[in-house]
């Protein structure tokens, strides 16, 4: 079975990116990602899924990283996923502090470092 990662990301670069880079561990069955726009389409793919980790963008439109973040906190069936905090913010550190996230990732990042991170979380993977 493939370790799910919910990246929650407006940038289409960082999909294209990471669906290029993983391409063979994803057909391999090792890393399934799911992808979503900004913190709202993410809630609803938590309906379907639940992931191993998640990485956070901070600054997306519709619902921003902060607030998805308060939200997937608030419902005790999601707030335990591990949250990755994967922002270009210079104010990241403070950020991740106040959500309360497990980690920060300051883009850009190497994919070498991201797929190191994810296997962490992961280690079956």
């Amino acid at each position: 079975m493939a370790v799910k990662v919910l990246v929650i990301d407006d940038e289409p670069d960082l999909e294209l990116l990471v669906r290029q880079r993983f391409r063979k561990k994803v057909r391999d069955g090792v890393y399934d990602f799911v992808f979503a726009r900004n913190g709202a389409e993410a809630l609803e793919r938590l309906r379907e899924i639940r992931p191993s980790v998640i990485l956070l963008d901070l600054m997306m439109p519709v619902m921003d990283g902060q607030k998805f973040r308060e939200v997937q906190l608030a419902r005790p069936e999601i707030a335990s996923i591990p949250t990755l905090l994967l922002t270009a913010d210079a104010r990241a550190t403070e950020a991740a502090r106040r959500m309360s996230v497990a980690g920060l990732l300051a883009k850009p990042i190497a994919l070498s470092h991201l797929l190191d991170v994810v296997r962490s979380y992961c280690p079956r993977a």
